[in-house]
Order: C-alpha cells, then sequence, then structure tokens
C-alpha cells in the first residue's frame, strides 16, 4: 500500500495496541514505525529493476522480522522515553506499552500489503513465497480516509485508545468485505465461462485503480489467456478479451535465466508471453497479467523482454532479459485506465459491443 496509508494504519494499530494508561507520541510513535518496513527500497538501490524486484517486500516485510524488530524498537525507545522523563518510572511509559505499540504498528504493513495483488514474502527468511490475497488496490482513499479520520478524532478524544479500536474494527471489516467483493467477481467470472463452454484452469479477480469494486479478471483455459473487466456494484457477464500465449523453448530459456526467474516469481506465474517485432529483432515478451492494460495480454504495467533467435521450437533466448517500461510510460494508457475505475465497465462494454446477458 501507498505510504501514506501505511503510516495511518501504523498509527491506530499502535494506539489500539498500547495499554490506555501509555501516553505520550503513541499516533506520531505507530506511524514511523507502520512504514519502517520500507527501509528495504535501500537494499537495491544501487541495482537494477530486478533487484527492486528481489529486494523489496522482502525480509522487512516478514512475520520473523516484525516479531523481532519490533519488540526490540519498542524497548529501545521505552529506555529513551523513560530517560527523556527524567528516569521516572512512570507506569505511563512502561517497556511492555512501547513494545506492544510499536509491534503492532510494524506488523500492520506486511499484513496489509499482502491484501494487495503486488505479493508480501511473510515467510522470509524461511521463504520466499509471495503472498498476496487480491482484495486492495495500492492506493485506496476510502480506506486511507477512514483511518486518518480515525486519527484526528483520536488526538481530540478523552478516550484515544477507544477510538483507535473502533477505527481499527470499521477498517478491518472494509477490508474483509473487500476481499469478499474479490471471491465473489473470481466464482461470478468462472461460472460465466463455464457457460460458454470454456475449460478454466486458473482464475483470480485483481482489483483495479483506488478502489475494490471494480475488477479485472484473469483466466487461464487450454487455448488462451483470458481478460474480462467487471464490476461488483452491478455485476453483469464481461466481455472476455484474450489471446493464445506463446510456448516453445524461448519461453523456458528464458524462465531459466536470473531476471526470467525473478519475473516469473514476482508475478507469482500470472505472465502471457508474446513474440513482437523490435528494433534489433524479434523478440520474446513477458507480460504480468495482473496490471494488464486496455485489455490486451500483451500490454501491462509490468512487462521484460528478451532477444530471441530462431522460431517455433527452434526459438532461443539470444540476450539478456530487460524490462520493459512503455506501459508505465505512456500517459494516454494509463489515463484511460484511471477514467475507467468507477465506470460499470462490463454493462458499458456489452452496450457497445451488443455482448453479454
Amino acid at each position: 500500500m501507498d505510504p501514506i496509508s501505511q503510516a495511518a494504519l501504523g498509527a491506530i494499530a499502535a494506539r489500539a495496541a498500547a495499554p490506555r494508561s501509555l501516553t505520550g507520541p503513541v499516533l506520531l510513535v505507530g506511524a514511523l514505525a507502520g512504514v519502517m518496513p520500507d527501509i528495504d527500497v535501500i537494499f537495491s538501490s544501487g541495482g537494477d529493476f530486478f533487484d527492486t524486484l528481489r529486494s523489496h517486500r522482502g525480509i522487512t516485510h516478514s512475520i520473523f522480522f516484525t516479531m523481532t524488530a519490533g519488540p526490540l524498537l519498542g524497548w529501545l525507545f521505552s529506555r529513551w522515553w523513560v530517560r527523556r522523563a527524567g528516569g521516572s518510572g512512570d507506569g505511563a511509559y512502561t517497556t511492555i506499552g512501547w513494545m506492544l505499540a510499536i509491534t503492532a504498528a510494524v506488523l500492520s504493513h506486511p499484513l496489509l500489503d499482502a491484501l494487495t495483488p503486488y505479493g508480501t514474502q511473510l515467510l522470509q527468511p524461511f521463504s520466499d513465497q509471495r503472498i498476496a490475497i487480491h482484495a486492495m488496490p495500492i492506493i485506496d482513499p476510502l480506506y486511507t480516509g477512514l483511518l486518518l479520520l480515525g486519527i484526528l478524532i483520536a488526538r481530540r478524544s478523552d478516550v484515544p485508545k477507544r477510538i483507535a479500536s473502533t477505527t481499527l474494527l470499521v477498517t478491518c471489516g472494509y477490508l474483509a468485505f473487500a476481499w469478499q467483493l474479490g471471491v465473489a467477481a473470481r466464482d461470478f467470472a468462472r461460472a460465466d465461462l463455464e457457460s460458454l463452454g470454456e475449460t478454466v484452469d486458473r482464475i483470480e479477480a485483481f482489483p483495479t485503480l483506488l478502489q475494490p469494486w471494480q475488477r479485472q479478471v484473469v483466466a487461464y483455459t487450454p487455448e488462451r489467456d483470458l481478460l474480462g473487466r467487471m464490476t461488483m456494484w452491478s455485476p453483469c457477464p464481461p466481455v472476455w478479451t484474450g489471446a493464445e500465449s506463446y510456448s516453445g523453448r524461448a519461453v523456458d530459456a528464458l524462465r531459466a535465466t536470473e531476471d526470467g526467474e525473478t519475473f516469473v516469481w514476482f508475478t507469482m506465474d500470472w505472465v502471457h508471453y508474446s513474440i513482437e517485432r523490435a528494433a534489433d529483432g524479434e523478440r520474446l515478451v513477458v507480460s504480468d497479467l495482473r496490471y494488464a492494460l486496455e485489455g490486451d495480454p500483451a500490454i501491462s504495467v509490468f512487462a521484460a523482454a528478451a532477444l530471441i533467435d530462431g522460431e517455433g521450437d527452434e526459438a532461443k533466448v539470444s540476450g539478456p532479459v530487460y524490462p520493459l517500461a512503455g506501459s508505465t510510460t505512456d500517459p494516454s494508457r494509463l489515463t484511460a485506465a484511471l477514467a475507467n475505475v468507477f465506470t460499470p465497465v462490463c454493462r458499458l462494454a456489452q452496450i457497445v459491443e451488443g455482448q453479454g446477458g
């Protein structure tokens, strides 16, 4: 999620977890602890695109890090805070209180990130598996607004812990609702494809920009990779678009490279392969279907490519894997995606295309 949401959630989590008697800058400290796991961007500051994919949402976003760094930081801060207060042992500044507050704030960060399609390595250092629940987009103004409102009221209230706890309960309910929307969208889309005679090997409904209602459904079938957008405000069968995914030795060779393996791991294997003509020859493009644009599996916010030699089963990768940035730097594509965020896409598409029920 975005840093504002992470800071706001950290503040609310810290205040809700801390004892009622703990006074001081709990909200501020919680906000700082809530964004702290993103220090992992420093690990790849001198690297390339693939270094960033490997490092971000890694060890500092794990449960292990939270349960070790959180209590330690809480203990250190409590020692400093007591000394700042003149060494008094006032129960308002107890060590256990600050340990609970800061640990809760740090923990809130990876748990929230795991609710987005981007995925989070919660099990580091024991496993690099990316865990993603696909409930929320990485920016959700309504969710962030609820958190900020809770902070504002808590700061002015005589019962800040109660306000923070209520805010946490309400926003967790919103997150659960967003997760349920994704499950319902996936099931609705699967039933629609099966009614059309499609065999679905794998399917997921990913949240789009700024809100959880509009979903981009990605479905693998034996013949094609399919995309369909639908809104859960008023569900109706989406108009499906798709393309056959390229397969052959070049795909295996790309996946065998370190950077190719990293990209597929980052996408959790939600990828589409295509061949396109470039200035320096033909290249194999691997696109992240979670963030596909314009209903085309070959066009995505995240994509990588490698030059190839030969054709069909004889094709092989002839150069390094490199990132493609065209989809993210073209303002018209992102503007079009943003313009469609709150549009009931499937109904609009059905009217235009004369499809759907």
